[in-house]
């Protein structure tokens, strides 16, 4: 009876939370060692493993890095430099300073349109694992939408960049089977919701995998 009790609980836990963060809350976890604990004969083992099974089953929301902004503001700027040095340096040997004024000034347009993108961009990005697999929402001037069946997943794979990992961030790559795109990238992840995303696509919770 108080493992059925402590399973409804965490089924109201997980209605008020609606989408679940990763990885559980402490909360959540102590929960299901309190139901399993309460009832040795296996029915609270049972009502943990329902109830936890549901939970893990909600639509999960991965954000981007909140220093995502500021790792892509100096990748454009590594960039827009990188551009502009050509020009600066053959205005600056020829003589004619307007070819280096040029540069400069065209290398700044970009630089400023390239953080308005930036900004534009991570207002609209949405990933979202559900149960029959994972969508992901984003785009500035065409906005689309992409969902990949957990059934066509074939593997994964997570990369980080020095600036990166620096920053706690990290690239998930998902390869299909059988779609018109067979890769799909998630930017800007922390590393750790990479991670977890990436054993929620492969149904290992956490686990090794068999």
């Amino acid at each position: 009876m108080q493992g059925l009790l402590a399973a409804r609980s965490l089924d109201a836990l997980a209605a008020e939370k609606g989408s679940r963060p990763w990885p559980p809350t402490k909360s959540v976890l102590h929960l299901q060692h309190r139901v399993v604990a309460t009832d040795a004969s296996g029915t609270g083992r049972s009502a943990r493993r329902d109830a936890y099974t549901a939970y893990m089953e909600l639509p999960k929301s991965f954000a981007l890095h909140p220093k995502v902004q500021d790792l892509w503001f100096w990748q454009s700027l590594i960039i827009c430099s990188l551009i502009a040095l050509p020009g600066l340096l053959g205005g600056l040997i020829s003589g004619i300073w307007l070819i280096s004024v040029a540069a400069v000034l065209g290398a700044v347009l970009l630089f400023s349109f390239s953080l308005r993108y930036v900004r534009r961009y991570t207002q609209s990005f949405r990933c979202v694992l559900e149960p029959d697999g994972l969508l992901v929402a984003r785009g500035v001037w065409w906005h689309g939408e992409s969902l990949i069946p957990r059934t066509r997943i074939q593997h994964t794979d997570i990369k980080q960049g020095p600036i990166a990992r620096h920053y706690g961030m990290a690239t998930l790559k998902v390869f299909t089977a059988g779609t018109h795109v067979s890769e799909t990238e998630v930017e800007g992840l922390a590393h750790a919701d990479a991670l977890a995303l990436r054993d929620q696509l492969l149904g290992r919770h956490g686990q090794d995998a068999v």
